[in-house]
């Protein structure tokens, strides 16, 4: 293990820089990292940050996933030493979640997420998703594939110019609309005169058939 939460921030054992650890971890510990400047510790930020999640196309739809196995998760890592102790009354997942020790929601939730952690520590190199078993396989393969479509491109900015793109067009709906209109408009009226002008050529100008 690279780096493990203490009471008083991240502990860095010798000669092993801080490149993983669990959202939640990383998030609360970032607050109380002064100390670290009196150890002349240097913490590298080129490896990755690991987080607890599953998403789905809705909160309420994730939150149904992980009725699968969520609880059994948390009964087995509190076993042998108490680390997630749910308050009576509490839903275990609703709880996990609004802790901040990680997401049970949608690729918005995810992005919110890794957002907080860029805003809060700078760059950390890659994001890993630590691998359980709240849910069944055929929803855990759709989390990795929602989570491939929606918060990777957010992240890479493979999405931006469309996303721009799309975001210019409705600031100028109006105008467009309007463009559209005239341009249609305008072709009308040119058919239309067109047309006229055929017909004025191909009447006679004299005798009883130019009436």
């Amino acid at each position: 293990m690279s780096a493990i939460p203490a009471r008083h921030g991240v502990f860095l054992p010798p000669f092993h820089p801080m490149n993983e650890n669990s959202a939640a971890c990383i998030e609360r510990d970032l607050e109380l990292m002064g100390y670290l400047d009196q150890l002349a510790r240097v913490i590298h930020r080129g490896g990755g940050a690991a987080h607890q999640m599953h998403i789905a196309e809705t909160r309420a739809q994730a939150m149904k996933n992980v009725k699968y196995g969520f609880d059994p998760y948390l009964d087995y890592l509190n076993n042998n030493q108490p680390r997630f102790i749910v308050p009576p009354g509490k839903d275990a997942a609703e709880w996990f979640v609004e802790s901040k020790y990680g997401v049970i929601g949608t690729p918005d939730d995810a992005i919110t997420l890794i957002q907080r952690l860029y805003d809060k520590q700078g760059q950390f190199g890659a994001v890993l998703q630590q691998v359980h078993d709240w849910v069944d396989f055929k929803q855990t393969k759709r989390s990795y594939e929602v989570y491939q479509r929606y918060v990777m491109p957010h992240f890479s900015g493979a999405n931006g110019p469309r996303a721009e793109s799309f975001d210019w067009c409705s600031e100028n709906r109006a105008l467009l609309t309007e463009k559209r209109v005239s341009a249609a408009r305008a072709m009308f009226d040119k058919h239309e005169a067109e047309q006229r002008a055929k017909d004025e050529m191909a009447r006679p100008v004299r005798g009883k058939e130019a009436w």
